[in-house]
């Protein structure tokens, strides 16, 4: 599929930097790693601009004036914000597709899975992309909506509920917390060919345990992938040497539960932890390191560490779903890293342990503590 001149419809292989604001920040990541040869699934992205009529629409309601005015009150109550949101999504409920949002819906559904397919089944995968997703500062993991195992008949249904997620008391919760506007509502689409996953899960391209950058870290179930980054089972673990690329530590998770793909679209769950295959390490120690580069690689083109969401299908092709940034790590200055497998360094701030000083100190507080007789090493506890 071509990019449109209208900007409604963006591939995932499209040419040149991908506007998060269009296209979102789940969106424009996948697009970049597309373009730079990672294994992503063949997918178009609805753009914000897809969903405008529908929020002009709103926009002119009395659900909207409503909401931003309670948004926007100085201390609202949680109750009064529930119940505008809830209000918000019913009036979602009722927007009818435009006659050009369902010419582009079927131009979706037709392209998609196409020849080639990943799916096996002709299933799609449907998930949010809003321009505030997926930051740094701000992941909104599990904030909107996402569905698996979509038939092409159910494409514009699991796209509308992806939209009206947006409109959630959770969504705007969240946006409070991180000091984000709930009244800016913007989302995008991604649309993408389901791959008939065997196994599947989450990885980062640091240790976030104890901040190694040497070190990665998968997690793995069978079937699906939503059982691991929903927390619904736990998953086997295995810790990558970065240096080596070997597995240095492997943990057997209980995996209560796996989901998988129905070959007629939706999922089904199965597993109670006591089946043998449960009880076996769902990848290979090759598999999980080349999960492990495959992490490292977006880490390198992003510059950041990274957090992945990765699929083996029943081929053992290795695919990549999802990449953000990590936000549970400490970032160390350059300075204070050591080189790659070289023994770490461990920096303790005296400050803290001698005198009881629970805030750093000024650069003239500590010039005045050196000058007096007292050396106090301004610096932080690292691994490297």
């Amino acid at each position: 599929m071509r990019e449109g001149a209208d900007g409604v419809l963006c591939p995932l292989t499209a040419a040149g930097t991908p506007d998060p604001v269009r296209v979102g920040g789940k969106a424009a990541a996948l697009i970049e790693m597309s373009r730079a040869g990672l294994p992503v699934p063949p997918g178009v992205v609805l753009t914000t601009a897809f969903f405008r009529p529908w929020l002009d629409r709103l926009r002119a309601g009395s659900e909207w004036r409503a909401f931003v005015a309670t948004v926007g009150a100085r201390d609202p109550a949680g109750e009064q914000l529930r119940e505008c949101a809830g209000n918000l999504q019913i009036a979602c409920e009722r927007l009818a597709f435009t006659e050009a949002q369902q010419r582009q819906l079927s131009e979706v559904a037709e392209d998609l899975p196409g020849e080639g397919s990943t799916s096996g089944h002709g299933l799609l995968a449907v998930r949010s992309s809003a321009p505030q997703e997926d930051l740094w500062e701000a992941s909104f993991a599990g904030i909107y909506e996402s569905f698996l195992g979509v038939t092409p008949g159910g494409l514009a249904e699991a796209v509308r509920e992806v939209f009206v997620s947006g409109m959630a008391f959770a969504a705007v919760s969240y946006k409070r917390q991180h000091n984000l506007d709930p009244a800016r509502v913007e989302i995008a689409v991604v649309v993408q060919q389901q791959v008939n996953s065997a196994s599947a899960g989450a990885a980062f391209s640091l240790n976030p345990r104890n901040n190694d950058y040497d070190q990665a870290v998968v997690h793995a179930n069978w079937g699906l992938g939503e059982t691991v980054v929903s927390g619904g089972a736990t998953p086997d673990r295995f810790t990558v040497d970065k240096v080596g690329w070997r597995v240095v530590d492997r943990r057997t998770g209980a995996k209560e539960t796996v989901l998988w793909a129905l070959p007629g679209g939706g999922s089904v769950a199965g597993g109670d932890g006591r089946d043998p295959e449960r009880q076996q390490c769902v990848l290979t120690d090759r598999q999980a390191v080349e999960v492990a580069r495959m992490a490292h690689r977006v880490e390198e083109l992003t510059t950041v560490p990274v957090d992945v969401e990765w699929t083996f299908d029943a081929e053992g092709v290795l695919y990549l779903l999802q990449a953000r940034p990590v936000t549970t790590y400490f970032p160390l200055p350059e300075e204070l890293r050591t080189a790659p497998d070289a023994p770490r360094r461990l920096y303790a701030d005296s400050t803290l342990f001698e005198e009881g000083l629970q805030d750093p100190l000024s650069v003239l507080g500590a010039r005045c503590s050196v000058h007096g007789g007292w050396r106090a090493p301004s610096s932080r506890r690292s691994c490297r």
